[in-house]
Parts: structure tokens; sequence; C-alpha cells
């Protein structure tokens, strides 16, 4: 038996002991409508816009791309290309020239990352499929051609992914991933000599979890590798710098998350992360990373009441780590929007030294009065002493999803994606203010009257230029030495063995899951829930979950070929193959299925793949035994499990 078929034969022996209760309509109190929001609607900032060149064909749905250009000028772009029978293909092609299709077959295919190297080009991406552990593969450009695609790594069977890549002028590669050993995520590395791949070396320590690796060659080749590392219910960001031990350069007590390392043409490196305060941090006392869903609307002073993230920057020159300017103070949301949970921010320094750093920001109803939710992208120069105001990038109305940078002679490339989310879609029995959907068939499924119109469809891809070679260097009396990190005292937190008793000449283990947690994905959270990856991390370090399952809401309103709903769900299913392993944490195919009264809101878990969507919105499944039916035609196994029980609404 599988591990994902065993946590389902647990659940279903859990929820088998536990009777059901029917309320009759008439039995049942009035609903308590919802108050209004009382806080005030808050314009957007008049922010600069750069206009970026749609390189997706608009009829498609691309996301996460990835960006280099070569040593004469030519700008490559990778991204992901989703296709709604349920399959993605890793598509590269040059600004002007056509696109080509390098992944090895239809797949499931994660972040592709890209770098230039002469006229060289390499891409390296994670493959996932279900019940198999992920890898990571590449591909190199050479002499005007793709090579096959290859495992990195092909004798490794370890689970293996998130892969980051860097390259000198010279021919030498550097990618950084992270590997599952049996008990912890640990980074390696491997070289390409310029003939050869050498040995995959290990770049963090024993003894904790490490993820999202970054990685930069600098200005005289040495290689600078950083990444979050867990241990005692914190995460920190650790630096290696060449051949030395790895250096904690983050303060104890804050989560320190989501690293990325850029070089400078002076020789310095830029790093940049996510920092959160959490409320009651390091333990799993609250329901999510944040503890955002406990408040109906957060904070618009993007979570200065309460959960409070920022962008950390710092400047790593030689043995010395610098500050410029005052990053948590000067690299804030614009009026209107919000940095909650993380901004996935990204430095990158310009041909003439100019740094800048991108990062996302969220736009959301409980601000606007009723837009939907969306993020964009927004980057920030480092000029006169100071982080400037920001501009943002048009058309990146998408999700939580970090940028393609890549500096080359002419400037920095930023490529990035967009979802259309901030286009009306005229619900039912309104008139049409902006017509700018590709189809209009009436009001998508609200449950919970977040939709307000506006969804997405098309996941598009946009490169833009920033700054170019004239570009004067930052003021390096802003940059002083960074004091040393002002750590907080935690408790000592040993990872204990699981709980086990022995019984009748066999030995038993308690085994600890969820079934029931929402990332930003669903439309209810309103972008106050962390990303899905985030939730994976807490699950793994803090609750250290056997089995887990994310239930993100299933609504399909079936508007376009190609909508947000129906890609993440995908999207949902490839990252639970991606977190999925084996005798550690197994990882649930999980959604909530939205239903009226009587039926209320069910966890749907199923074993394995295939799996199928069921919402109130389709006729087949807008009850109960209607959607039992639909799982008994297509021959499919899934335990419904209530979740609204308590409430005589639904």
């Amino acid at each position: 038996m599988s591990p994902r078929a065993l946590a389902l034969l647990l659940i279903a022996l859990a929820t088998a002991t536990v009777g059901t209760v029917t309320v009759r309509s008439q039995d049942a109190p009035k609903k308590q409508q919802p108050k209004a929001n009382a806080q005030a609607i808050v314009p957007a900032a008049e922010i600069p816009s750069i206009a970026g060149t749609r390189l997706s064909s608009g009829i498609t749905y691309d996301n996460q791309p990835a960006v280099a250009e070569t040593a004469e000028g030519t700008v490559w772009v990778a991204r992901v290309r989703y296709h709604n029978h349920k399959a993605d293909d890793l598509v590269v092609s040059s600004k002007d020239g056509a696109e080509q299709v390098i992944s090895p077959a239809p797949g499931q295919y994660l972040r592709p990352a890209l770098v230039a190297s002469g006229t060289d080009v390499w891409c390296v991406w994670t493959s996932t499929e279900p019940e198999r552990a992920a890898s990571v593969w590449f591909s190199r450009r050479s002499g005007g051609a793709w090579s096959p695609a290859a495992r990195l790594v092909a004798d490794e069977a370890r689970s293996h992914q998130n892969p980051e890549i860097a390259a000198t002028a010279d021919g030498r590669v550097a990618v950084a991933y992270m590997v599952h050993t049996g008990k912890e995520y640990d980074i390696h590395v491997r070289l390409w000599d310029g003939k050869a791949w050498g040995a995959p070396q290990t770049a963090s320590e024993a003894g904790s979890n490490d993820w999202d690796p970054s990685l930069a060659f600098d200005a005289k080749g040495l290689l600078h590798v950083v990444w979050s590392g867990f241990q005692d219910g914190d995460y920190d960001i650790y630096w290696k710098r060449g051949d030395a031990a790895p250096r904690r350069i983050s303060a104890r007590g804050e989560y320190d998350l989501h690293p990325w390392v850029s070089a400078s043409p002076d020789g310095t490196v830029w790093a940049c992360w996510d920092v959160v305060h959490i409320p009651g941090h390091g333990n799993s006392g609250r329901t999510t990373i944040t503890g955002a869903n406990l408040k109906r609307y957060a904070d618009t002073d993007h979570g200065r009441k309460g959960v409070n993230a920022m962008v950390e920057v710092r400047v790593l020159d030689g043995e010395t780590i610098r500050t410029p300017g005052k990053p948590r103070e000067e690299i804030t949301a614009p009026k209107g929007y919000q940095i909650l949970n993380c901004g996935l921010a990204k430095t990158a320094v310009g041909p003439g030294g100019e740094p800048w750093v991108f990062h996302r920001v969220l736009r959301r109803a409980a601000n606007t009065g009723g837009i939907g939710y969306f993020w964009e992208l927004m980057g920030r120069p480092f000029r006169e002493g100071r982080w400037q105001d920001p501009v943002k990038f048009s058309d990146g109305d998408g999700y939580l999803e970090e940028a393609g940078l890549s500096t080359g002679p002419t400037g920095i490339r930023v490529a990035y994606g967009g979802e259309h989310r901030a286009a009306h879609i005229p619900q039912k029995g309104t008139a049409k203010t902006v017509a700018e959907s590709p189809h209009d068939e009436g009001a998508p499924h609200d449950h919970h009257r977040d939709f307000d119109g506006k969804k997405g469809w098309n996941g598009e891809v946009y490169l833009a230029t920033v700054a170019d070679a004239k570009s004067a260097g930052p003021a390096r009396a802003a940059i002083t030495e960074a004091p040393r990190p002002a750590d907080k005292n935690l408790p000592k937190l040993p990872r204990a063995e699981p709980y086990s008793v022995a019984a009748g000449g066999k030995t038993f283990k308690l085994l600890w899951g969820d079934t029931h947690r929402h990332s930003n994905v669903s439309r209810c959270s309103q972008g106050a829930e962390p990303t899905p990856d985030d939730l994976y991390r807490y699950g793994n370090d803090i609750c250290r979950y056997d089995f887990f399952g994310l239930s993100d809401h299933a609504e399909d309103p079936r508007m376009t070929p190609y909508d947000v709903i129906d890609y993440y769900w995908w999207k949902q299913e490839k990252l639970a193959d991606l977190y999925h392993v084996p005798g550690f944490m197994s990882v649930l195919y999980n959604f909530e299925w939205s239903l009226q009264f009587p039926h209320g809101h069910h966890n749907t878990i199923f074993p394995s793949r295939p799996t199928i969507r069921l919402d109130r919105s389709l006729a087949a499944s807008s009850t109960l035994a209607g959607g039992w039916r639909v799982l008994e035609k297509n021959n499919l196994m899934a335990i419904t499990i209530p979740h609204t029980g308590a409430d005589p609404g639904m």
C-alpha cells in the first residue's frame, strides 16, 4: 500500500466514527449577514508604469518565466506552458525568434531557471510525477541548437528540486538545488568546468531543513550560495562564500525566507530576502504561517499592526556585510497595496552598477471595495543613498510569482507573468462597464462573494527593461557596515522521534496530519494566506506532519478554456507530487468541494491520480449524492469529509 493510500485509509477510519446529523431547513436559524467592511476604501497610489512586451500567444496559459541575455545581446525567455488536457511543456524562445519545446514530453514542470555563458544558454527545471521522486533536468543551447533534456544527476534516486543556476563568461556553470535525505532537505551544488560536470557537493550543514537556494559568481569568479535554513522553530538566511563554511547573516527570532543573490560589476554581491514577524513564533498554535485567517481583514499598512512582512537587503563585500539604506523602512507597499506573508523579492545590478529590488505587492477587495485580488510586480532602484519610489510593470496583475531577471550589456531584463485578474467579467444582470474578457457567459460561482466578476484567464508572459548601461552606481556612503544580527533568545527544540507503542507483538506508530488548510490560491483568503510552498514548509518543519493535504476551493466556473481556477488546481497537484516524500510526509490530493445547504462544504481527498473537480457550479456535483455518482461513474475513489457541519446556513 502506498503512503498516500495508507494515509487515506487512516482518515477513512477516523471519519467513519463520526455520526451525521440532518438539520431540517425550517429548523435552521437565519444566517447572520456579514457586517459591512468597516475599512475605508484605499485608492491605489499613482505609480509610474514600465511597459512590458507580451511574449505569450494570448490563447495559452504561460507562467513562471525566466530570462537570460547572451554576450551578443540575444534575450532568451523560458516558461511553463499549461495545456488544459492536464500537461505542461517547457518552452523557450528568443525575444524575436520562434518558440521551442525543450522538455522531453508533456508532463509536470516547475520553475525553470536560465543563464547565459558567452553565447551559450542553459536552462534547468524541476519535473514531478505521481508516486515518483521529483528530479532536476537541464538543457543547453550551444552551436545554435538545444541539447536533448537530461537529468542533472542521473543516479540521484532521492527527491531533489528547485534548481537555480549561475555562470561565468569563461564557460563555468553552477547549479544549486534541494535534496531530501530521508530526514531533511539539504542544499547541493554541482559545477560544470566548461567541459564536464563535477560530483555534487553539499553546501549546507546537517541537522536542519534547508530551502530555496540562490547563487551567483562575483566579478572575480568566486561562487556565492545562499539559502533559508530552519532550526529550533526559526528560519534564517545562510551564506556560503567559495569554500568557506556557511555563515548566518539574518537575526534569530524572525522568519527569514526566499533569499536571492546577484553580482555587481564592482565585485560585491547583493542579497535580499523576505522577513516575517509572526505572533506565537516558532510553534503551531496559529493555523497558518501568519495567523492571517484569524482576522476578517488583514491590516492595510502591509501588516504592521499584526503580522509584519518586510524585505531585507544586504551587500556581501568580501568578508564584510553591509546594509544599503534602510530597506525595511524604504521598501514598503505603496498606498492601497500590501505585503502579506512575503513579496518574493529579487535583486539585480545593472551594467552601470545601479542596484534594483523587484517584488510583488497585493491589491485586494478589502482595500478597494471589490476588485478581486492580485499581485503586481514593482521595482525600486537604490539611488542617492536610499531606495527610491517604486515603478510597476504593466499587465502584471497575476499571482504571487517571482520575476525572472538577467543583467546583460544593455540593462536589466525583467520577465514576469500576468493573468488579467483586474479585467472585468460582468455578473448576471449588471451593466458591462469594461469588456475585456474573451468570453462572457454570465457570473462565476461566488460562494464567498469574493469574485466580484474578476477572476483572470490565460496566463501571459511579458518582458521589460528597466535600466541601461549608463546608469549611475549607488552612493557608497549610504552602504554602511551591518551590525551583528540582533538575535532573540530561542529555546532549543529537539526533533523527537514519533510516538510508537508495542502491543500484541507489533509496533504501532502514531501519525499526525492535516486535511484542511487554505493557501492564497483560495479566493476566500483574498490573498491573505501563505503560498502553497510556504504551507508545505510549515507542515514539514514546524508541525512535522506525517500526511498533509491542502484543501483550496475547487470552484470551476468554466468561463474560458484557460482560467486561473483550472490552472491552479493543476499546479496544486504538481506541488503535491513535489513535496510527497514516502516515509517522511505523504501529501494528499485534496480540495474543498463547495456546496450549499443542506450539504455543506466537504474536503475531498483522493488516494491517487487522476482526480476530478466537484463543485456546486457544475450541475452534476451540485449535491452530495450527485457528486458521489460522478465519482462512481468515473471509477474514482475519494473520501468526502464535512467541513462546515457547525454552520446551519451551509
